[in-house]
C-alpha cells in the first residue's frame, strides 16, 4: 500500500501544472518534451553495403558446395562406375612369347596332316551332292547346333564360341549359296588350364580390315585352341601355296569355297567352315584378284573374331571333299 500511495501523491502533485513544467524524459536516446509524447520508434539497424554481381556469384557458389558436400556423406561411391555402364577394356599387348609358343603347338599338331586331308578328298571327277532334305532349313540348323555343341564340349572348347544369329552372312553371298550360321570367338577360359595357356589370340588394332579362311574341319579344334591361323610354307607337308604366307579373302564365297565339305557328325549331312579375323593391311605382302581375290599376310597379322559354319552344304561338282570323319586326321 505504501508503494500505490507514493504513486498517487506524485500524480496530485502535478494537478495544477502545465506540460511546460513537467520533467522532460530521455527515451531510447531521444529526449522528450512532453509527458503525453509517444516513445520514439526503434532504430533502425544500420544499412549494410550490397556486395557486387561477381561477389554474389562467388558465394552462392561456394555455399552449394557446402550443401553438396554436407548432403553426400559418401561421394566416392557415387563416382563408382554403375554395373550397367560399359567397362573400356585395353587391348591385350602383342606377346611374341606367347604367340610362338601356339604356332610352335599348332604346328605339331598340324605335322603332315594337311598332306592326308588332300589326299583323302581328292577327286575331280566326283559328282556333286545335294543337300540333305529337311521339312526347312531351320531343321537342318537345330540338328547341326546339337551336334556341335557336343563336338566343342568333347574338346574343352564349348566357351570359345558364343551363337550370334544377328551377324549370320546372306546365304547369297557363299559358293554355294546355302544359309550360314555365325559364332562370335573367344579364348578359352583360363579354367582349362593348358588349352589357355597355348591361346595367342590377338585383338585387333585400329584399322583393320574384315577378311575370311576357309579351311578343313579337321584344323578347326586347334584354331580354336590356339587361336591362331598358321601359314602355308611346305609343300612336301601338303601346303598349297604360290607365294609363302596365311591366305585371306575379302569374298565370302572364295572362303566358302575353300571351306572343304565334311561329314562331320552321324546326321549324314556336309558341313563348312569358314575362320572370320581382321588383319593389319599394313603387313600384307601381296594381293590378287586371281583366285577369287586373295590376301597374303603373315599369322601374327590376323586376329581371329568369329567362326562362319555353313551347315548341309554338300560338295560340288568335282570339290574336295571329306566322305567321312577319321579321328586321327584331326589336329
Amino acid at each position: 500500500m505504501g508503494r500505490l500511495s507514493s504513486a498517487l501523491q506524485k500524480c496530485e502533485d502535478f494537478g495544477d501544472r502545465g506540460l511546460e513544467d513537467v520533467p522532460r524524459i530521455r527515451a531510447f536516446g531521444t529526449l522528450l518534451d512532453r509527458r503525453v509524447q509517444a516513445a520514439p520508434p526503434h532504430p533502425k539497424p544500420k544499412r549494410v553495403k550490397r556486395a557486387s554481381g561477381k561477389k554474389r556469384k562467388n558465394r552462392a557458389a561456394s555455399s552449394q558446395s557446402v550443401e553438396k558436400v554436407q548432403g553426400r556423406p559418401s561421394d566416392k561411391l557415387e563416382n563408382l562406375p554403375s554395373s550397367k555402364s560399359k567397362k573400356k577394356t585395353k587391348a591385350r599387348k602383342f606377346n611374341r612369347a606367347r604367340f610362338d609358343r601356339a604356332v610352335q603347338a599348332a604346328e605339331l599338331k598340324r605335322a603332315a596332316l594337311v598332306g592326308g586331308w588332300r589326299n583323302l578328298g581328292r577327286g575331280r571327277k566326283r559328282k556333286a551332292i545335294d543337300p540333305k532334305d529337311f521339312a526347312d532349313e531351320e531343321e537342318g540348323q537345330r540338328r547341326f547346333l546339337r551336334s556341335f555343341q557336343d563336338w566343342l564340349q568333347d574338346r574343352g572348347l564349348e566357351d570359345c564360341l558364343r551363337r550370334d544369329a544377328r551377324r549370320d552372312p546372306s546365304a547369297e553371298l557363299g559358293i554355294p549359296s546355302r544359309p550360314f550360321m555365325y559364332f562370335k570367338y573367344k579364348a578359352p577360359s583360363v579354367k582349362k588350364g593348358p588349352t589357355w595357356a597355348c591361346n595367342a589370340r590377338m585383338r585387333p588394332g585400329r584399322g583393320w580390315k574384315r577378311a575370311y579362311h576357309g579351311t578343313w574341319f579337321y584344323g578347326l579344334g586347334s584354331i580354336l585352341q590356339h587361336g591362331v591361323l598358321l601359314e602355308s610354307v611346305n609343300e612336301d607337308a601338303g601346303h598349297e601355296f604360290w607365294k609363302p604366307g596365311l591366305y585371306l579373302t575379302p569374298k565370302l564365297g572364295t572362303a566358302t569355297w575353300y571351306g572343304r565339305a565334311q561329314r562331320v557328325f552321324e546326321d549324314d549331312m556336309f558341313h563348312r567352315a569358314i575362320v572370320e579375323v581382321k588383319y593389319d593391311p599394313s603387313k600384307k605382302k601381296v594381293y590378287r584378284e586371281r583366285g577369287g581375290g586373295q590376301i597374303v599376310v603373315t599369322s601374327e597379322a590376323a586376329a581371329i573374331t568369329g567362326i562362319i559354319i555353313q551347315p548341309n552344304s554338300p560338295p560340288m561338282r568335282g570339290e574336295e571333299r571329306s566322305d567321312s570323319w577319321e579321328a586321327q586326321l584331326e589336329c
